[in-house]
Formats: structure tokens, C-alpha cells, sequence
């Protein structure tokens, strides 16, 4: 799988995962106004490239499974 392609299979994962578990999400993204979408986005997009893929290898095997 080429490089550009695995980027986008992870960030579709950690969004999904986050969208449907925002109690994963750390506190201070949690109490956003901006909605649940937002709180992930914001999340997701802080997060360094090693750090998406640690946090994405760390999930439930069962949220792995799209």
C-alpha cells in the first residue's frame, strides 16, 4: 500500500473511531461548542504523523475492522 494511501486509511479510522467513542477523545477536546465532528477534526489534525499511527495501531482490534 502506497504511502499517501495508508495516511488516508488512518485518518479514516481515527476519525471514525473518534466520532463514535468521544469519550476517547482527551478532556480538553471534549468541551468544544463546535460540536462532536469539529472536536475530532481539531484532534486529529494536532496530531504528529507517528503519533496518528501509534494512536490508530493502539485501537481496538474490533474498530480496526471497516
Amino acid at each position: 500500500m502506497k504511502e499517501a494511501e495508508r495516511a488516508r486509511e488512518v485518518i479514516r479510522l481515527l476519525y471514525k473511531y473518534f466520532n463514535e467513542h468521544e469519550d476517547r477523545l482527551p478532556p480538553e477536546y471534549r468541551f468544544y461548542s463546535n460540536g462532536i465532528e469539529q472536536m475530532v477534526v481539531d484532534y486529529i489534525a494536532g496530531m504528529t504523523d507517528q503519533y496518528a499511527l501509534r494512536t490508530a495501531e493502539e485501537l481496538p482490534e474490533k474498530a480496526k475492522v471497516a
